[in-house]
């Protein structure tokens, strides 16, 4: 007979990708290097670089970023190099 292990079950807090769109959500019009400080601070144990990485790829590019593609929404950049979500992707109240 196998006894079961006790496992301890945490409540996981939203992940670097989920952060980004909700730093953005809630503190826009923002810069990428401010959503990375934000990011760094959030996520002391991870490398600024690879998250770096991670917030080029999902919010910058050329035509529909995967971010814009997954999550439905549809980032602005204004004149200031400042991402935003455009009003017309969020959902109606």
């Amino acid at each position: 007979m196998k006894k079961e292990k006790a496992v301890e079950v945490k409540a996981l807090a939203p992940g670097v990708i989920a952060s980004i769109l909700e730093i953005i959500k809630t503190r826009g019009p923002i810069k990428k290097e401010a959503i990375l400080n934000e990011l760094a601070m959030r996520f002391p144990d991870r490398a600024k670089e690879g998250m770096a990485k991670t917030v080029q790829v999902q919010i910058s590019g050329k035509g529909e970023t995967p971010m814009e593609r997954e999550k439905k929404v549809k980032f602005v950049i204004n004149d200031k190099g400042e991402f935003s979500i455009s009003s017309k992707s969020l959902p109606k109240k």
